[in-house]
């Protein structure tokens, strides 16, 4: 990229970054993705459910408290920023 893109204006320059960015996501997904699945799967057993869809149910049919599935779910949307871009977890988790 430090190469190629002082050669490049326009839309192949902007093709560029958004091939960088991209490769980028895959790297952090390749290198969180097996303890962030883990944890994951954690958060929902505790929850008494195996996977987001069930969780959706059980929460839509009162059968959970927002006390339990908040820090749940706070964790799971801070896991998928933390891959997908982690300039929007500013200043940290914010746990």
């Amino acid at each position: 990229t430090d190469e190629i893109a002082p050669l490049l204006d326009g839309a192949p320059a902007f093709s560029l970054r958004v091939v960088e960015r991209a490769l980028a996501t895959v790297q952090r997904e390749v290198e969180n993705a097996p303890a962030d699945d883990a944890a994951h799967t954690a958060r929902l057993a505790t929850l008494g459910v195996t996977d987001e869809a069930a969780l959706a149910a059980r929460i839509r049919a009162g059968e959970v408290e927002g006390a339990d599935v908040g820090p749940a779910v706070r964790d799971a949307v801070v896991a998928r920023l933390r891959v997908a871009n982690p300039k929007w977890l500013q200043g940290g988790d914010r746990h």
